[in-house]
């Protein structure tokens, strides 16, 4: 055999073996990326809670994961700074709070980023690679919504809706009337 593919044989002999101390965690995202990024919109003054889900579907040991606001600190806070996901577990919440500034105008746009980084329990002392993943979004300001609007977002049915069936039934009942009036000559 030639020197060339004991080196090979020795790669992929190394790469069996370190795969089988594989250690990993995932992160969900509550948005669809797009350019990398997911978006965010906002009012001015308002608060809103984005959840992300970690999971840990590899290997048998729980993961320590801490968790903080590398970008946007200004409008975003993580409340649980360090989470336990057992094994061959997903969707374990992490929500995070947007809070946006009152003085914030239709112009601002704020980047979070959101920092996941595996705590490497190594009680023996010696160096252990650890995971780390970063998810940024952005909190776009969109102008505050008319008071109509505001009706409609806490309605079950649109309001214009319900004016043009008001309408409809004010027309079946003038009409209601006039053949009515018509049968009686």
């Amino acid at each position: 055999m030639s020197y060339k593919y004991i080196k090979i044989i020795n790669f992929l002999v190394i790469l069996i073996i370190s795969s089988l101390f594989v250690n990993a965690f995932g992160v969900t995202l509550p948005y669809h990326p797009e350019n990398g990024f997911g978006e965010l919109g906002l009012y001015p003054g308002q608060e809103a809670e984005i959840i992300f889900m970690l999971q840990n579907m590899i290997g048998d040991k729980e993961l320590r994961v801490e968790t903080f606001i590398k970008e946007g600190k200004e409008i975003a806070s993580i409340k649980e700074k360090e989470i336990i996901i057992p094994p061959k577990t997903k969707d374990v919440k992490v929500p995070v709070k947007i809070k946006v500034p009152k003085s914030a105008t239709s112009t601002d746009k704020f980047l979070v980023s959101v920092y996941f980084k595996e705590v490497a329990s190594n009680p023996g002392g010696t160096t252990s690679l650890g995971t780390g993943i970063e998810q940024r979004f952005y909190v776009t300001i969109t102008a505050l919504p008319s008071l109509l609007e505001r009706i409609n977002n806490k309605l079950p049915f649109k309001l214009q809706d319900t004016a043009a069936l008001l309408v409809i039934i004010l027309i079946m009942l003038v009409w209601w009337f006039i053949v009515k009036k018509r049968s009686k000559k």
